[in-house]
């Protein structure tokens, strides 16, 4: 829609709420305008005020959720600018979803909608996307299991549960439903994100891409679509199409922080650092719980040099609510270890040691801390637990020590 048209049709809406002869509806679409002319403030209040003549219009809701800016703004006008009812709880699953909102505001919220609707789908569903995004995965796979159980024939979030089921590499079963929504309708957006995850996994990434461009072609405005079909492009080592990619996804929503991640690694790739930064700095900024972003971004500050920087990430990371936590530990007592600040090198290590889940206790991060506090020990004169500590080791640092520790205990 032209500029010109929009601007008509702006000024024939706004001399109707002059006269007061607009409705919920009207009011609706004249805040889609505001908003598609970048008036977002203006948007809001119009949809704000559509929704106060008629709050039954979950597209208005929707829109409203458009025009926040982060999750500062939207926590804002959540608070001071709506009313209780029973489409604003709503409307708070609907932001705790898209501003990735604290997991407790969310779940009171479902809760006390589910005792209302006990049996729905809709919200079970957006239980199971709550559950993707915290990255519960195999939590959100039962979840969607129940709904398609319920409802076999609807193809709504099916391209969502097939992303979980590509992060969990069950390939039959992600064959499986491929077939079963190619079935229904394969001209469907979320049936081609299926087909193309369920290539992904084959590591037939060019047909992915072409599953991916399919489903753009039958939405433009799919930015799911777009940044998957980054990703396929690193996989291709593609950088600059990568790049393309992720940025088509950005201009349609903004809030999608694996699109700034994964432009933040593909100019890791390209060795612009700089530049990987930023993007890092806005994934971070959209998932502040989430230990990745903080240690992508802790690692690239150490590309540049900038250690306090990189200390203050690893920091956040650890704040994070997933099981990634060793990787901050290792990265920051490795830094403290550099600066020569002992003690909290040792803090760190310790606590890697004593956290870290068996299927991690290996590499070289591992190792590293490992040496470090074994040596403080055998320093310290407590040789069987450094001998202990470095059991697990495979280094040639690792058994160096370990030999001298043996020699030691053999003198005494």
């Amino acid at each position: 829609m032209g500029d010109d048209y929009l601007d008509e049709l702006a000024a024939e809406l706004r001399g109707l709420r002059a006269s007061g002869r607009c409705d919920g509806f009207l009011l609706y679409l004249y805040g889609m305008v505001q908003a598609r002319q970048l008036q977002r403030e203006e948007a809001i209040a119009t949809l704000l005020e559509s929704i106060r003549y008629y709050p039954f219009n979950w597209s208005a809701w929707l829109e409203l959720a458009e025009c926040m800016r982060d999750r500062a703004h939207a926590s804002a006008v959540y608070t001071t600018r709506l009313t209780p009812h029973l489409l604003t709880t709503h409307f708070l699953v609907q932001l705790s979803l898209d501003f990735n909102l604290d997991w407790e505001t969310f779940e009171q919220a479902l809760k006390r909608l589910l005792n209302v609707f006990p049996t729905s789908l809709q919200l079970k569903a957006q239980y199971a996307l709550a559950l993707y995004n915290g990255r519960a995965f195999e939590q959100a796979e039962a979840t969607f299991e129940e709904i398609t159980e319920q409802d076999p024939h609807s193809l709504e979030h099916m391209d969502t549960f097939s992303n979980v089921l590509y992060v969990l590499q069950k390939a039959e079963r992600l064959a499986l439903l491929a077939h079963h929504v190619m079935r229904i309708d394969p001209y469907q957006v979320q049936s081609c994100i299926v087909a193309g995850n369920y290539h992904s996994l084959k590591s037939d990434h060019d047909v992915a891409i072409r599953a991916f461009r399919r489903a753009t072609q039958l939405d433009p405005q799919c930015f799911q679509a777009w940044t998957l079909m980054g990703h396929e492009f690193i996989e291709l080592k593609q950088p600059h199409q990568a790049v393309l990619a992720y940025r088509r996804g950005l201009a349609i929503n903004a809030r999608d922080y694996r699109a700034w991640y994964g432009l933040g690694q593909t100019y890791e790739v390209l060795r612009l650092p700089f530049y990987a930064l930023f993007y890092y700095q806005q994934a971070a900024a959209l998932r502040p719980y989430d230990t990745r972003m903080w240690c992508a971004l802790g690692e690239c500050y150490l590309l540049v040099g900038k250690d306090s920087d990189a200390i203050t990430c690893f920091k956040h990371a650890l704040r994070g609510d997933d099981h990634q936590g060793h990787l901050a530990l290792s990265a920051l007592g490795r830094l403290y270890a550099k600066h020569g600040r002992r003690a909290q090198a040792l803090d760190a290590f310790r606590t890697l040691l004593e956290s870290c889940p068996p299927q991690h206790r290996v590499g070289e991060g591992y190792d590293f801390a490992a040496v470090y506090l074994a040596r403080a020990l055998a320093e310290q004169g407590h040789l069987r637990q450094a001998q202990e500590l470095l059991e697990p080791v495979a280094g040639e640092e690792g058994r160096a020590l370990k030999r001298e520790i043996v020699r030691q205990l053999n003198q005494a």
